[in-house]
């Protein structure tokens, strides 16, 4: 499944406010910036406890992030 939604809307919205993928990674409890840089490539998501954090230091609303989420899942089950 490829998560480009999600990834798009992280990148952009990171970009946007000045984070580094370390930074956000960091505020996530990652020690490392390759968990931002696999979401933003869509080879993963963000889980869903995380969904606060994210909105929070991406100034974005909890309900962009599950509608880019459901994007996704939608796209994935139309190939079945």
């Amino acid at each position: 499944m490829a998560f480009k939604n999600i990834g798009k809307l992280i990148k952009e919205n990171r970009l946007k406010v000045g984070l580094t993928q370390n930074e956000l990674s960091l505020a996530m409890g990652y020690s490392k910036g390759q968990f931002i840089s696999n979401v933003e490539r869509g080879t993963c998501s963000i889980p869903n406890y995380q969904i606060p954090v994210v909105a929070k230091k991406l100034k974005v609303s909890k309900r962009e992030i599950k509608e880019a989420l459901v994007a996704d899942f939608s796209e994935s089950l139309g190939k079945w």
